[in-house]
């Protein structure tokens, strides 16, 4: 059948018919904190018959709804009952913690969040103002029309105002391997900031504002893969915002400018777009904790998604007029909808003059890891011939709404600021299929040859290239990872590799300053280690400097270099058997070795890998090297 997946290809896995058929492995007992899901109500203790209301806000999904999570069981973390419930209720995996008895109560258990988030506020703050001028700044002045287009951040200032989290939730899930069982738990916090920076701009023509006001709403989630029974008790854990973060930018100065042109909205995208290139999912911040453990570093960085949804816009009703009316002519739209999920973006065709549009083929599909916790947003944009359109209202719903749809279409509110679509009644009909991972390497057998269909997921992980020329500049290094046979996406990686000296005088000037430390004379330690005398007196200086690493004549060293990436890629194939692995490595440096902004000069060939070979490894996986043509490379 065309409607099965299959999955894994340097791990391939089956991933789940649309029709059911295929069983589906369990995921283990997946617990959370004060979470509502729809399905018979939890019986609440004597202690809670006299709340109701907690105990109709504090449910158990029981049986797994067909479609839905293949979980064994569901349970509240976060209630006590008491030994009488426990003697009714089925055994619980993990003890549950006492429910919270009001919101004073969540607020205070939390507070310890909040003071740890206003200890490491200057850092974030710090953090942000260097993506805000390597990431944010040069977007803007490609975005930006002529006049705008110097446009640079003068000052950021975030002040004392600190993030702040409104509520978190701890999840909890178990499953078993061939190793034995295995625990991990997530944690989900509701982040806000609502600040007023002193954030200053200069744009060419002497134009000057800046950003008085930024309000930014959001998920985050920090997972933890794998607990262990000894200190630290995790291997590794990983960051990341579940959905885009919501932005707001209110602009002193250029404002005006920026709405004359219809930018504004293209500033906030922008803003979004930076957060989501690195910490979006499927990006994540990865950080392995215990260095010791035989920790997969692709499961902490890219691990295995849950399942897919196919999304299909089909028709909209009611929509504003984004174009204006002329004389005895009616006000029209050029909608099209924007579809969110995660960091990917899909957009559909455009429809002309029409306030009630049909889509006949507008469907994307997106993987998602985190399914109780995900949603998807759909933005409807009136297309301009000027700037990036007139905005015209957005839905949101999450992804356990559309996995119970059981891929029937359903009817969105549309919504915006002004209340405009209220009042028109504005919607969106969508169709949203689910369809959940599966390993189950035999299913790819039944994939039909040439199916036309999505039907497996590929995962390919990339550890590093061996033998690539070196520079002494900083040039960088990225790879393109591209399977044909119906993939739906490439990726890229870069990588800044670090020099074997600067890495020699980082750890010579850490030898030193040690050696201060314990009270040796900056005589003795020249005279032991072999240095002048003004080189030891340098190494704060050597240690601090930003630019320590960038200081280099330029051209090639004639040395080969070992580039780690580390880094992972999914993919949606239609035939595995059809399907080809192509991976390529790019620099920015000219052939004379010297870096050349905007320059991308491909290294060698490409490496290249038939996907239809893991069909016959032993649970469709396998690691392997593969040669670069034209230098003597390992990859």
């Amino acid at each position: 059948s065309s409607e099965q997946f299959v999955a894994d290809v340097a791990g391939t896995s089956a991933i789940g018919r649309a029709d059911g058929r295929a069983a589906s492995a369990p995921m283990g007992a997946l617990h959370c904190v004060h979470r509502d899901f729809d399905g018979e109500e939890k019986k609440p203790s004597s202690k809670e018959a006299s709340r109701p209301e907690q105990a109709a806000k504090f449910r158990r999904y029981e049986t797994a709804r067909e479609g839905m999570l293949n979980c064994e069981s569901w349970a509240s973390v976060g209630s006590s009952q008491g030994a009488e419930e426990e003697q009714d209720g089925a055994a619980r995996a993990v003890p549950s913690i006492k429910r919270e008895k009001s919101l004073a109560d969540r607020a205070a258990r939390g507070q310890w969040l909040n003071d740890m988030l206003k200890v490491l506020w200057p850092s974030i703050s710090e953090y942000i103002e260097k993506v805000l001028r390597s990431t944010v700044e040069p977007a803007l002045q490609k975005a930006m029309p002529y006049l705008l287009s110097g446009i640079r951040f003068d000052k950021i200032d975030f002040g004392p105002e600190a993030l702040r989290a409104e509520d978190f939730i701890l999840y909890e899930k178990e499953r078993e391997d061939a190793q034995g069982k295995r625990r991990s738990m997530y944690m989900v916090i509701d982040l806000a900031y609502t600040g007023r920076p002193t954030v200053k701009v200069a744009c060419t023509g002497g134009i000057r504002g800046g950003i008085s006001k930024i309000n930014l709403v959001g998920r985050l989630g920090i997972s933890v893969p794998e607990l262990m029974p000894r200190p630290p008790f995790m291997r590794g854990l990983s960051i990341y915002f579940l959905d885009p973060p919501k932005i707001s930018l209110d602009w002193t100065g250029v404002a005006d400018a920026l709405d004359r042109a219809g930018l504004r909205r293209t500033t906030q995208n922008i803003a979004v777009a930076a957060i989501c290139s690195s910490l979006v999912l499927p990006n994540r911040l990865a950080l392995v904790i215990d260095q010791f453990s035989n920790l997969d570093i692709f499961r902490l960085k890219c691990p295995r998604p849950a399942g897919v949804l196919r999304v299909q816009v089909l028709r909209g009703r009611h929509l504003p007029e984004g174009d204006a009316a002329w004389l005895h002519s009616v006000g029209s739209s050029d909608p099209y909808v924007r579809v969110l999920v995660g960091s990917r973006v899909y957009q559909t065709p455009v429809q002309y003059k029409t306030l009630d549009p049909v889509w006949t083929d507008a469907a994307e599909h997106f993987l998602v890891d985190y399914p109780e916790e995900q949603h998807v947003r759909f933005e409807v944009i009136d297309e301009d011939t000027i700037g990036e359109g007139d905005f015209l209202g957005e839905a949101t719903t999450q992804v356990s709404r559309c996995i119970a749809a059981d891929g029937k279409p359903f009817w969105l509110d549309l919504h915006d600021e002004t209340g405009h679509c209220k009042q028109l009644n504005s919607q969106l009909e969508v169709r949203i299929t689910w369809r959940e991972l599966v390993l189950d390497p035999g299913l790819v057998g039944e994939i039909p040859p040439g199916c036309a269909e999505v039907s497996a997921w590929l995962f390919v992980g990339v550890f590093s290239a061996a033998g690539l020329p070196g520079f002494h500049e900083d040039c960088a290094y990225w790879l393109e990872v591209s399977p044909d046979g119906g993939a739906t996406k490439t990726g890229s990686r870069r990588v800044v590799p670090l020099r074997a000296d600067s890495v020699d005088r980082a750890a010579q000037a850490r030898k030193v300053l040690k050696l201060r430390d314990a009270g040796v004379s900056d005589d003795l330690i020249a005279d032991v280690m072999d240095l002048p005398l003004e080189a030891v007196a340098r190494c704060a200086q050597v240690l601090s400097s930003p630019s320590m690493f960038t200081r280099r004549p330029t051209g090639l060293t004639g040395e080969v270099i070992t580039v780690n990436w580390d880094q992972g890629f999914h993919f949606l194939v239609r035939d595995p058997r059809a399907a080809r692995l192509r991976v390529t490595i790019w620099t920015d440096a000219n052939k004379d070795g010297r870096w050349q902004k905007g320059s991308a000069r491909q290294i060698g060939g490409e490496a290249t890998y038939e996907v239809a070979q893991l069909l016959e490894r032993e649970k469709n996986m396998e690691s392997t090297g593969l040669p670069i043509a034209g230098v003597d490379t390992a990859f």
